[in-house]
C-alpha cells in the first residue's frame, strides 16, 4: 500500500509539474471560456516632435486645393488651358522641435499633442477662415509609426502603415514570444513629454488589455527578457524537451499505476 501511495504521489507531482510548465508558455490563463469582458476604448495616438505626417487636402474643385498640397496652378497663355499639379498626392511634413509643421499658405500650425483627427480639423478650420476654400477635406496619416523589439527572439525596428497597433499584433509580426523569453514580464519603454518610462505587461493575464501600453505609441521599445534558466547552450534543450519529457513520464506513470490497481 505504501508503494502504491508513493507511486501515486510521484505521478501526481509529474503531472502537476508538466501542466505548470505548459501553462507558463500560454497566454491569458485567467480568461474563462464563454465569459464576457469589457473592452476599453482605443486611445488616439498623440502627435510628437519629429513625427512624420502625410497630409492631403481635397475639395470639390481640385484646382483650389492644389496650393494647400504644395502644388501649382498655371495657365497656358496661348491656349488658355489650366495645368494643375499636386492636387491629390499627400505631402509629408516633419513636426519641428517646437511642435509645429510648416503648412503651405497657412504657415506654422500647432501639431504636437494633437491626434491626427484633431490636426485635420484644425487645418480645415484654418483653410475655411482663409476664405480660399469652402469645403476642404483634410486627411492626415503617420508615415513613420514604428516600434522596436529587443531581447530574446526577433529583434528589429518595425514600421507599420496603420495609425495604431496593439502589443499582441506587434509581437505577432515579429514571430511571437519565443520560449526562451519571459511572457509574464514583457517590458515596454515609452517616451512621453520628453521623459522615458518603462512598463511591465503580463501576457498570461487578461489584465494586459487594461494596460496603458496595450496599444503602442510611435517609437515604443519592447524588450523581451530571457528566462532565468537560460544559460550557455542548455536553453534549447530545457525549453524544448523538459516539459515534453515530464508529460510523457506522467502518462506512463499514471498508466502503470492504473494497471497495478486493476490487477489487485
Amino acid at each position: 500500500m505504501k508503494n502504491k501511495l508513493s507511486l501515486l504521489a510521484f505521478a501526481t507531482l509529474l503531472f502537476v509539474t508538466s501542466c505548470t510548465g505548459y501553462k507558463n508558455l500560454t497566454y491569458f490563463n485567467d480568461m474563462e471560456l464563454g465569459e464576457y469582458y469589457n473592452v476599453a476604448p482605443v486611445p488616439e495616438v498623440k502627435i510628437q516632435k519629429d513625427d512624420k505626417i502625410a497630409i492631403v487636402v481635397s475639395c470639390s474643385n481640385p484646382e483650389l486645393a492644389a496650393p494647400f498640397n504644395g502644388g501649382v496652378v498655371s495657365m497656358n497663355v496661348e491656349s488658355g488651358a489650366t495645368n494643375v499639379t499636386g492636387t491629390g498626392s499627400p505631402k509629408e511634413y516633419t513636426v519641428s522641435k517646437y511642435g509645429t509643421i510648416l503648412f503651405p499658405i497657412l504657415g506654422n500650425i500647432e501639431a504636437e499633442g494633437l491626434t491626427l483627427e484633431e490636426l485635420s480639423t484644425s487645418i480645415e478650420k484654418k483653410i475655411i477662415a482663409s476664405a480660399m476654400l469652402n469645403d476642404p477635406m483634410v486627411k492626415a496619416d503617420f508615415t513613420n509609426f514604428k516600434y522596436t523589439i529587443l531581447g530574446e527572439g526577433a529583434k528589429g525596428v518595425y514600421t507599420i502603415t496603420e495609425n495604431k497597433i496593439n502589443i499582441i499584433d506587434a509581437l505577432a509580426k515579429a514571430g511571437g514570444v519565443p520560449r526562451s523569453a519571459k511572457n509574464n514580464d514583457v517590458i515596454v519603454i515609452r517616451t512621453e513629454n520628453g521623459q522615458r518610462r518603462s512598463y511591465s505587461v503580463n501576457l498570461r493575464s487578461i489584465d494586459l488589455f487594461d494596460s496603458p501600453v496595450y496599444y503602442l505609441q510611435q517609437n515604443d521599445v519592447i524588450y523581451l527578457k530571457p528566462n532565468a534558466y537560460q544559460k550557455d547552450g542548455l536553453r534549447d534543450f530545457i525549453t524544448s524537451n523538459v516539459s515534453f519529457g515530464l508529460s510523457t513520464l506522467s502518462m506512463f506513470a499514471t498508466a502503470y499505476m492504473y494497471l497495478r490497481f486493476r490487477k489487485r
